[in-house]
């Protein structure tokens, strides 16, 4: 017997077929009905987050509602977004609640390309728990098995009281990990925040986990930046950081280890702030790479190292200041690649307070130094504010060590190597005082740019100019018909006035005249 359709009965299918659960884009979930409906309407959800997953299709939305899902979930085979009704909301955040209940990790990612997590408290997951997936002991809170080349986006949520062997907080996870609090997770090994994630990892908070090595994260090789990583506590390497390869722009403190307090071997560590971390060796960093525009400050070791210990790469344009060390080198020990274009000043201990055992410095302002080295100077570098407004050198936000218009390191340094960019993120060398050369230190000068404000003609046929201006500052007035060649001209130069300054050139001529103005030393 052969079944024949016809058109009619066709359209009649599909139309059945379109209107069903597996066309819904859109899945819902609500942990406080009492059975499940089918998922497609807020009014008609699921009561736990598992079957949204399941349900959902490739591309697809499974929407949360607030409540306590005391669930350990599997996001398989698929992409999707998995969020609460409002990721946003920290309010929301707080209250939808995933609880791994101590029995495995709380979510676990399968054979995924692209997706998002989003918006969730993820807390009490237990990795050494999870005997049916061959990621056992890693990844407490979310956990990769089989991942694909790009990964899930994990977005603005509290990742929070997970354990695992390697990756407490979060373990392989090669998506963007953006705008999350990474707080009290542990590892027994590696990585008690996060541990082998390498996406971007930015504008996290990642405090107070713990972990053998890396407290805070443990090889992650993508960039890690304007994150706040602080209070975590590593029992060998690393509080901070271990291994980890682009660390930029981060705020590291308060970390401690028994070698590098805020970071070890992390290969390249730029325009961070480092401060307040602990160590035996290696208060700030240990084992550093290229070690750059940083500002490394009030970090203390028990023995040797306060700033920086044995860093094998270049240490060029920081700011290693105010750090002790019970043994020897304050400042740096052992540091045996180019050291230049840094302040070091003011660091303590027992034994050579700025440093011990290392390369000698070029281009460099260091304390009470009477050593060789090219370019070196021993002058007060002249911060604006080393203690900042509060006069507590211990309240680090506030300390401003950006460059007073008369410090001697302004232009002092040597233009071999240079970030692009300096602690601010202004361009290097544009605002000296009159050439192009970089500064020492992790700030570039910023004197504000100024312009002429006003030009007047004078009763007796001058012409005056008129430009904004700081207080302390002196200026260059070049004049002349060439503009080509204005600074073959000699100069005029003049204090500031205050706020505004302003010059009055008595002789001008009836011919096009042209004028330059200069801050100078």
């Amino acid at each position: 017997m052969s079944v024949r359709f016809t058109l009619s009965a066709l359209l009649v299918l599909f139309i059945a077929l379109s209107s069903s659960t597996m066309f819904a884009s859109n899945w819902y979930v609500n942990g406080s009905i009492a059975e499940s409906r089918d998922g497609t309407a807020p009014k008609k959800p699921f009561k736990t987050i598992q079957e949204g997953i399941n349900a959902a299709w490739e591309g697809g939305t499974v929407i949360v509602a607030k409540g306590i899902y005391v669930e350990n979930i599997v996001i398989s085979h698929r992409d999707i977004v998995l969020r609460s009704t409002n990721p946003l909301d920290s309010d929301v955040v707080a209250k939808t609640i995933i609880d791994g209940n101590q029995s495995g990790s709380v979510i676990i990612l399968c054979s995924y390309r692209n997706g998002a997590i989003l918006g969730f408290t993820i807390r009490n997951g237990n990795a050494e728990k999870n005997d049916d997936y061959p990621v056992r002991q890693r990844g407490g809170g979310i956990t990769t098995f089989y991942g694909g080349n790009e990964g899930f986006t994990i977005q603005n949520n509290l990742i929070t009281n997970n354990l695992a062997i390697r990756g407490g907080g979060l373990y392989s996870c090669n998506g963007d990990i953006l705008g999350n609090t990474i707080i009290n997770n542990s590892a027994d090994d590696f990585g008690g925040g996060l541990c082998d994630c390498n996406g971007t990892i930015q504008g996290n908070t990642i405090s107070d986990n713990s972990a053998d090595f890396g407290a805070g994260l443990c090889d992650c090789d993508g960039p890690i930046q304007n994150n706040t990583i602080s209070g975590n506590s590593a029992e060998q390497d690393g509080g901070g950081l271990y291994r980890c390869s682009r660390v930029q722009n981060n705020i590291i403190t308060e970390n401690s280890a028994d070698s590098g307090g805020g970071l070890a071997d992390c290969p390249f560590v730029q325009n961070n702030l480092i401060v307040g971390n602990s160590a035996r060796d290696g208060g700030g960093l240990f084992n550093g790479l290229r070690v750059r525009n940083n500002i490394i400050c009030r970090n203390s070791a028990e023995g040797g190292g306060g700033g920086v210990y044995n860093s094998i790469g270049a240490i060029e344009n920081n700011i290693i200041s105010n750090n002790s060390a019970g043994g020897k080198g304050g400042g740096l020990y052992h540091c045996n690649d180019t050291i230049q274009n840094c302040i070091i000043w003011r660091n303590e201990a027992s034994q050579d307070s700025q440093l011990h055992e290392s390369t000698i410095p070029t281009y460099s302002c260091i304390q009470d130094w009477d050593g060789d080295g090219e370019g070196n100077i021993e002058k007060d570098p002249r911060f604006v504010d080393l203690d900042g407004p509060d006069d507590n050198p211990e309240t680090y936000e506030d300390n401003n060590f950006r460059l007073l218009p008369d410090s001697p390191c302004i232009d002092a340094g040597i233009n071999v190597w240079f970030p692009g960019f300096e602690m601010d993120g202004n361009l290097r060398v544009a605002f000296g005082r009159d050439s192009l050369t970089v500064d020492m230190g992790a700030y570039e000068y910023n004197a504000k740019p100024f312009v002429v404000t006003q030009v007047i003609l004078t009763e007796n046929g001058g012409l005056q100019l008129i430009w904004n201006s700081q207080p302390k500052d002196h200026y260059s007035i070049y004049s002349g018909h060439d503009p080509i060649r204005l600074r073959d001209r000699e100069a005029i130069h003049i204090s500031s006035q205050g706020q505004s300054t302003g010059w009055i050139d008595r002789q001008p001529t009836g011919k096009q005249k042209f004028y330059r103005i200069t801050t100078s030393w």
